[in-house]
């Protein structure tokens, strides 16, 4: 994905100096010497936006998957094998606490 903006005019730069977005990925500014106005862009790799659509993924199943167990839970059908429970909660601690 790749930002920019080329066409803004004087007025356009000072009123969006005034107020900052958060994400904002792209500047124009105006260069003083020359009067001239000069682009700042950013590229964001299609690797990085894979990233975040794979976390968002991540999260949502988590999400369900956190849902269905407080459900049983709930229902009092959550009853979870202690052993391996305590296995996991080890080998979790001994990895430095990585896996999910």
């Amino acid at each position: 994905m790749k930002v920019q903006s080329g066409d803004l005019t004087r007025a356009q730069v000072a009123e969006a100096s005034g107020t900052q977005e958060t994400g904002r990925t792209a500047k124009t500014r105006v260069n003083p010497s020359t009067s001239v106005l000069q682009d700042d862009s950013v590229e964001i790799s299609d690797f990085a936006s894979r990233i975040s659509n794979l976390s968002a993924v991540h999260e949502t199943r988590r999400s369900e998957r956190v849902s269905q167990l407080a459900a049983q839970y709930a229902r009092g059908e959550y009853h979870p094998d202690a052993a391996a429970l305590s296995c996991a909660l080890v080998s979790d601690a001994l990895s430095g606490g990585s896996s999910e």
